[in-house]
């Protein structure tokens, strides 16, 4: 029995190419093993695309057009699952589903995803990998460079109930925050702020409006006042700053 993995690339092309060679509706001979093996592959490929079909008009009927977040979200949740049952086989179907929905609803084709595959698994090949090779991710994301400075680390809590979401956290590197990047009344910013900040302004002089000699404003005419700095202000240098440190971080990456 010939297993189609046995079959090399170079012979699954020249049957590929036999139409073309010799014609459309030409007889061809294949050996009973590579004709086996073949048709075994072309079931399982049918098997599989047929679950994952069925499996894709039942999301749709479900959720609706939900587009891929949600199924992403949800598969870290399953993800977390899977890794405390490694066995249970359903965790892993779950994670499947999920990746094709997400993937069905991006509108990304498998062709797509094979390449990408090729090319980081050549980035990963060129990667340092740290002791101990134990699959944990927490001491291979500290060997990426792309995620030290300024980048923060992201957490995952469970989250209840079926809205195929979970909660994601973030924790901000030694020295940085996490903060919203607009102020609001309704994130307490505005409560919090206003009143907090003043600046110096000088005013014309309501005694003598700098005609006369006058004790209030020593007779130049302008009496210097703190006044609190405005809601709309403290709002725009609060989004400038945003800008900058974003703008400072795209340039890191």
């Amino acid at each position: 029995m010939t297993d189609i993995t046995k079959l090399a690339r170079e012979r699954l092309e020249k049957i590929k190419s036999w139409r073309g060679t010799y014609g459309a509706g030409s007889n061809v001979m294949l050996p009973a093993e590579e004709a086996e093996a073949l048709a075994r592959i072309a079931l399982d490929a049918m098997d599989r695309d047929q679950v994952r079909n069925e499996h894709a008009e039942w999301s749709q009927a479900t959720f609706g057009n939900v587009g891929p977040v949600g199924p992403l979200k949800h598969l870290s949740k399953e993800a977390l699952e899977a890794a405390a049952a490694p066995d249970d086989l359903s965790e892993w179907a779950d994670m499947q589903f999920l990746l094709w929905d997400a993937q069905h609803r991006s509108g990304i084709a498998d062709e797509q995803i094979t390449q990408a595959m090729i090319e980081k698994l050549a980035v990963n090949k060129q990667r340092s990998w740290p002791e101990p090779k134990d699959g944990e991710p927490r001491l291979h994301i500290n060997e990426q460079p792309a995620l030290t400075g300024n980048f923060p680390i992201i957490g995952i809590d469970l989250a209840s109930g079926p809205d195929r979401t979970v909660e994601v956290s973030y924790v901000a590197p030694p020295g940085y925050v996490m903060v919203p990047m607009r102020l609001t009344a309704e994130n307490g910013a505005k409560g919090a702020l206003s009143g907090e900040f003043s600046e110096t302004k000088f005013v014309n002089c309501s005694e003598c409006f700098g005609d006369d000699e006058c004790e209030t404003c020593d007779g130049s005419g302008r009496i210097e006042i703190t006044v609190p700095v405005s809601w709309t202000t403290i709002k725009e240098i609060w989004a400038k700053g945003v800008e900058h440190f974003a703008a400072a971080l795209q340039e890191v990456k």
